[in-house]
């Protein structure tokens, strides 16, 4: 979904998405609160505090990214949550309730919905994939065709360069401030359509 699909989608729409981000927040929190969920609790704050490409008094690469609009925000928004592990994904919610909730993915009902299916194998969400993933390709190949061959070649290569291509798991050689951007004006847009895509499916499936 690109920018101008954004724009025009109904006031309708768009609180659909943040419905079902309330409703996420929600859940994190109530796993905080519950006296008995030691395990959740830890999860949570150790995923939040977690190492990731950070020093103290820097913003993070993909926030610095990040327009001053309110799309790229929403966009950021729900890429900070899966970077920091607080993404709403049944693999989440088993872990947080005692592996008590199945890790299996509830629109497919076939692998354990973990972040890897989420933004590179569900199949249901094949077609917003394809409108973001040449793109990175295309990105990666033209800047080094032996970096491209790195990425593609390699799903957890891949799923850092999408989640934080300033990571140190990444090619240093990509990790220029320009080039950056670049990625993350892909990754940023990919991630959201993805979210949003899954919520308008979730909210099939429930209704």
């Amino acid at each position: 979904m690109d920018i101008s699909q954004e724009l025009l989608m109904s006031n309708r729409e768009l609180d659909k998405v943040r419905k079902q981000e309330n409703l996420c927040e929600i859940e994190n929190r109530n796993i905080l609160e519950t006296e008995d969920n030691e395990y959740g609790r830890r999860k949570v704050y150790s995923s939040l505090f977690a190492p990731m490409s950070m020093n103290c008094g820097t913003v993070h690469n993909f926030w610095a990214n990040t327009g001053l609009d309110s799309i790229s925000i929403m966009k950021a928004n729900v890429k900070a949550r899966l970077l920091t592990g607080v993404y709403t994904l049944q693999s989440n919610r088993s872990r947080f309730n005692k592996y008590e909730v199945s890790a299996i993915c509830p629109l497919c009902m076939d692998e354990i919905e973990d972040t890897e299916h989420f933004l590179l194998q569900f199949a249901s969400t094949d077609t917003v994939r394809n409108q973001f993933i040449p793109k990175l390709r295309t990105l990666l190949y033209d800047f080094n065709h032996e970096i491209g061959n790195l990425v593609f070649s390699n799903n957890s290569v891949l799923l850092r360069v999408i989640l934080d291509v300033s990571s140190p798991q990444v090619p240093i050689l990509i990790q220029t401030f320009l080039f950056m951007e670049k990625i993350e004006a892909v990754t940023r847009g990919m991630v959201y359509a993805l979210h949003h895509k899954r919520c308008s499916i979730l909210d099939l499936v429930g209704s």
